[in-house]
């Protein structure tokens, strides 16, 4: 299978391995899973924003998929922990 040039596993590995490990800390402190995910999510959509004003968005460089699949690597350790907690 041919992924598209935007699309990076080892991005998404590290995205996650951010995910999970601010989930762990979140969950630590005993803040609620729905404000984990949350936190997550924000994390994510800053995290866009920062890297290079929204870059992952725009058409050139694959976006809206690009960007939207860069928010939602941070995300499968906090659904995780919602579902179990």
């Amino acid at each position: 299978m041919k992924f598209p040039v935007w699309f990076s596993p080892v991005g998404l590995v590290m995205h996650a391995g951010v995910g999970l490990a601010v989930t762990v800390l979140l969950a630590l402190l005993k803040t609620p899973p729905p404000g984990i995910v949350v936190a997550l999510i924000v994390a994510g959509l800053l995290k866009e924003q920062a890297e290079d004003s929204w870059s992952d968005f725009r058409p050139e460089n694959g976006g809206p998929w690009n960007g939207l699949l860069d928010v939602v690597a941070f995300l499968p350790a906090a659904i995780a922990w919602w579902v179990i907690a």
